[in-house]
Protein backbone atom coordinates (compact mmCIF):
# COMPACT_ATOMS: atom_id res chain seq x y z
CA UNK A 1 0.00 0.00 0.00
CA UNK A 2 0.97 3.56 -0.04
CA UNK A 3 2.29 3.55 3.55
CA UNK A 4 4.88 1.01 2.49
CA UNK A 5 6.02 2.60 -0.60
CA UNK A 6 6.53 5.79 1.27
CA UNK A 7 8.15 3.82 4.26
CA UNK A 8 10.70 2.34 1.69
CA UNK A 9 11.82 5.68 0.35
CA UNK A 10 12.18 7.83 3.32
CA UNK A 11 14.60 4.40 4.38
CA UNK A 12 16.22 4.05 0.71
CA UNK A 13 17.18 8.14 1.16
CA UNK A 14 18.37 7.96 4.88
CA UNK A 15 20.38 5.04 3.06
CA UNK A 16 22.32 7.35 0.65
CA UNK A 17 22.81 10.20 3.59
CA UNK A 18 23.45 8.71 7.02
CA UNK A 19 26.25 9.39 9.03
CA UNK A 20 28.41 7.53 11.69
CA UNK A 21 26.49 10.03 13.83
CA UNK A 22 22.94 9.82 12.67
CA UNK A 23 19.98 9.55 15.65
CA UNK A 24 19.13 6.53 13.71
CA UNK A 25 22.09 4.35 14.09
CA UNK A 26 20.87 3.20 16.99
CA UNK A 27 17.91 1.93 15.83
CA UNK A 28 19.14 0.36 12.38
CA UNK A 29 21.85 -1.82 14.53
CA UNK A 30 18.88 -3.50 16.53
CA UNK A 31 17.30 -3.88 13.26
CA UNK A 32 20.60 -5.60 11.99
CA UNK A 33 21.54 -7.79 15.03
CA UNK A 34 17.51 -9.03 14.72
CA UNK A 35 18.42 -9.65 11.09
CA UNK A 36 21.57 -12.05 11.83
CA UNK A 37 19.07 -13.98 14.38
CA UNK A 38 16.17 -14.09 11.95
CA UNK A 39 16.74 -13.82 8.06
CA UNK A 40 12.74 -13.09 7.93
CA UNK A 41 12.54 -11.12 10.73
CA UNK A 42 12.93 -7.43 8.67
CA UNK A 43 9.95 -7.24 6.03
CA UNK A 44 11.81 -7.18 2.20
CA UNK A 45 11.06 -4.00 1.34
CA UNK A 46 12.80 -2.59 4.12
CA UNK A 47 15.68 -4.72 4.50
CA UNK A 48 18.08 -3.55 1.93
CA UNK A 49 18.26 0.37 3.24
CA UNK A 50 18.57 -1.30 6.96
CA UNK A 51 21.46 -3.85 5.59
CA UNK A 52 22.72 -0.63 3.50
CA UNK A 53 22.53 1.66 6.55
CA UNK A 54 24.26 -1.19 8.77
CA UNK A 55 27.85 -1.75 6.94
CA UNK A 56 28.20 2.07 6.00
CA UNK A 57 28.37 2.86 9.79
CA UNK A 58 29.84 -0.08 11.18
CA UNK A 59 32.40 -1.86 8.77
CA UNK A 60 32.39 -5.38 11.04
CA UNK A 61 28.83 -5.55 9.14
CA UNK A 62 30.68 -6.30 6.39
CA UNK A 63 32.15 -9.66 7.65
CA UNK A 64 28.90 -10.28 9.39
CA UNK A 65 27.01 -10.17 5.71
CA UNK A 66 29.88 -12.47 3.60
CA UNK A 67 28.88 -14.89 6.31
CA UNK A 68 24.96 -14.78 5.48
CA UNK A 69 25.67 -14.61 2.04
CA UNK A 70 27.55 -18.24 2.57
CA UNK A 71 24.86 -19.93 3.72
CA UNK A 72 23.50 -22.85 1.73
CA UNK A 73 19.99 -23.03 0.74
CA UNK A 74 19.92 -19.06 1.43
CA UNK A 75 16.49 -17.36 0.49
CA UNK A 76 17.19 -15.72 -3.14
CA UNK A 77 15.69 -12.53 -2.20
CA UNK A 78 17.84 -12.45 1.22
CA UNK A 79 20.95 -13.21 -1.07
CA UNK A 80 20.05 -9.98 -3.25
CA UNK A 81 19.80 -7.88 -0.36
CA UNK A 82 23.00 -8.99 1.03
CA UNK A 83 24.79 -8.85 -2.30
CA UNK A 84 23.60 -5.23 -3.34
CA UNK A 85 24.34 -3.90 0.28
CA UNK A 86 27.93 -4.92 1.12
CA UNK A 87 29.52 -2.70 -1.73
CA UNK A 88 28.42 0.17 0.38
CA UNK A 89 31.20 0.07 3.09
CA UNK A 90 33.16 2.94 3.36
CA UNK A 91 36.57 0.95 4.01
CA UNK A 92 38.32 1.23 0.36
CA UNK A 93 40.11 -2.11 1.36
CA UNK A 94 36.56 -4.27 2.12
CA UNK A 95 35.33 -2.74 -1.67
CA UNK A 96 38.15 -4.25 -2.42
CA UNK A 97 37.64 -7.54 -0.51
CA UNK A 98 33.75 -7.43 -2.04
CA UNK A 99 35.51 -7.41 -5.74
CA UNK A 100 37.69 -9.94 -4.97
CA UNK A 101 35.03 -12.19 -3.70
CA UNK A 102 33.08 -11.92 -6.26
CA UNK A 103 35.73 -14.04 -8.34
CA UNK A 104 35.51 -16.92 -5.31
CA UNK A 105 33.37 -20.16 -5.94
CA UNK A 106 31.22 -18.42 -3.07
CA UNK A 107 29.56 -16.10 -5.21
CA UNK A 108 27.87 -18.14 -8.26
CA UNK A 109 28.90 -16.88 -11.64
CA UNK A 110 25.33 -15.79 -13.14
CA UNK A 111 25.54 -13.33 -9.11
CA UNK A 112 28.66 -12.21 -9.58
CA UNK A 113 27.99 -8.48 -10.63
CA UNK A 114 25.70 -8.07 -7.83
CA UNK A 115 28.18 -7.38 -5.73
CA UNK A 116 30.31 -5.45 -7.95
CA UNK A 117 27.36 -2.93 -8.52
CA UNK A 118 27.71 -0.46 -6.04
CA UNK A 119 30.92 -0.64 -5.48
CA UNK A 120 31.82 1.64 -7.84
CA UNK A 121 28.94 4.43 -7.51
CA UNK A 122 29.09 4.12 -3.56
CA UNK A 123 31.80 6.93 -2.06
CA UNK A 124 33.87 9.77 -3.19
CA UNK A 125 36.30 8.01 -5.01
CA UNK A 126 35.51 4.52 -5.72
CA UNK A 127 34.48 5.25 -9.29
CA UNK A 128 38.36 4.91 -10.18
CA UNK A 129 38.92 2.01 -7.03
CA UNK A 130 36.45 -0.22 -9.17
CA UNK A 131 37.72 0.47 -12.53
CA UNK A 132 41.57 -0.16 -11.53
CA UNK A 133 40.61 -3.13 -9.40
CA UNK A 134 39.16 -4.14 -13.13
CA UNK A 135 42.60 -3.36 -14.87
CA UNK A 136 44.19 -5.64 -12.37
CA UNK A 137 42.08 -8.39 -12.34
CA UNK A 138 40.67 -8.36 -16.24
CA UNK A 139 42.16 -11.65 -16.68
CA UNK A 140 40.65 -13.75 -13.45
CA UNK A 141 37.31 -12.21 -14.21
CA UNK A 142 37.32 -13.82 -17.76
CA UNK A 143 38.47 -17.20 -15.72
CA UNK A 144 35.86 -16.72 -13.53
CA UNK A 145 33.27 -15.99 -16.27
CA UNK A 146 34.61 -18.55 -18.29
CA UNK A 147 32.08 -18.76 -21.79
CA UNK A 148 29.34 -16.90 -19.81
CA UNK A 149 26.69 -15.01 -21.93
CA UNK A 150 27.57 -11.87 -23.29
CA UNK A 151 25.45 -9.70 -21.44
CA UNK A 152 27.17 -11.19 -18.07
CA UNK A 153 30.12 -9.71 -19.17
CA UNK A 154 29.11 -6.61 -20.19
CA UNK A 155 27.68 -5.89 -16.67
CA UNK A 156 30.61 -6.73 -15.14
CA UNK A 157 32.16 -4.64 -17.59
CA UNK A 158 29.44 -2.15 -16.97
CA UNK A 159 29.75 -1.86 -13.01
CA UNK A 160 33.44 -1.60 -12.91
CA UNK A 161 34.14 0.87 -15.58
CA UNK A 162 30.86 3.22 -15.51
CA UNK A 163 30.40 6.31 -12.73
CA UNK A 164 32.99 8.20 -14.18
CA UNK A 165 32.18 12.12 -15.18
CA UNK A 166 34.96 13.01 -17.36
CA UNK A 167 35.57 13.10 -21.26
CA UNK A 168 39.28 12.13 -19.87
CA UNK A 169 38.24 9.27 -18.07
CA UNK A 170 35.78 8.22 -20.65
CA UNK A 171 38.96 8.40 -23.19
CA UNK A 172 40.84 6.16 -20.89
CA UNK A 173 38.44 3.91 -21.05
CA UNK A 174 38.33 3.40 -24.44
CA UNK A 175 41.05 3.37 -24.82
CA UNK A 176 41.95 0.32 -22.65
CA UNK A 177 39.46 -1.36 -24.98
CA UNK A 178 40.63 -0.59 -28.14
CA UNK A 179 44.38 -2.69 -27.53
CA UNK A 180 44.67 -5.94 -29.46
CA UNK A 181 45.10 -7.45 -26.01
CA UNK A 182 42.00 -5.91 -24.49
CA UNK A 183 39.94 -6.96 -27.57
CA UNK A 184 41.02 -10.62 -27.73
CA UNK A 185 40.20 -11.06 -24.46
CA UNK A 186 36.38 -9.07 -24.64
CA UNK A 187 35.62 -9.53 -27.78
CA UNK A 188 31.74 -8.81 -27.00
CA UNK A 189 31.81 -5.49 -24.78
CA UNK A 190 32.57 -3.39 -28.20
CA UNK A 191 28.60 -1.71 -28.13
CA UNK A 192 28.50 -1.73 -24.33
CA UNK A 193 31.92 0.31 -24.04
CA UNK A 194 30.63 2.72 -26.25
CA UNK A 195 27.56 3.49 -25.05
CA UNK A 196 29.55 3.80 -21.40
CA UNK A 197 31.86 6.01 -23.01
CA UNK A 198 29.13 8.29 -24.89
CA UNK A 199 27.35 8.39 -21.75
CA UNK A 200 30.60 9.49 -19.49
CA UNK A 201 30.85 12.47 -22.22
CA UNK A 202 27.78 13.54 -22.19
CA UNK A 203 27.46 13.69 -18.22
CA UNK A 204 31.15 14.88 -18.22
CA UNK A 205 30.30 18.36 -21.13
CA UNK A 206 27.07 18.75 -18.55
CA UNK A 207 29.28 19.10 -15.47
CA UNK A 208 31.84 21.36 -17.30
CA UNK A 209 29.08 23.46 -18.47
CA UNK A 210 27.10 23.88 -14.96
CA UNK A 211 30.76 24.25 -13.36
CA UNK A 212 31.17 27.48 -16.13
CA UNK A 213 27.86 28.75 -14.99
CA UNK A 214 28.43 28.13 -11.39
CA UNK A 215 31.92 30.05 -12.03
CA UNK A 216 30.14 32.95 -13.22
CA UNK A 217 27.55 33.13 -10.85
CA UNK A 218 24.89 31.92 -12.88
CA UNK A 219 23.18 30.54 -9.63
CA UNK A 220 23.35 33.30 -7.52
CA UNK A 221 21.81 35.21 -10.26
CA UNK A 222 19.10 33.01 -10.38
CA UNK A 223 18.00 32.38 -6.89
CA UNK A 224 17.44 36.42 -6.79
CA UNK A 225 14.94 35.92 -9.26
Amino acid sequence: DNRKQLRAVILSLLAAHIGDDDSHNATVHALFEKFLEDHESVPMDLLGPILRMSVTTDESAWQKLKDVAEKPNLDSAVQRSVYLSMGHVKSEKLKTATMDWCLEPAVRIQDIMMPMAPVGSSTAGSTDLAWKWFQENAKNVMARLGSSSASLVNSVVKFCGSGGCSVAKAKEIEEYFATPASKEMFPSVGRAVSQMVEEMRANGAFLAREQELLGNGELDKALKL
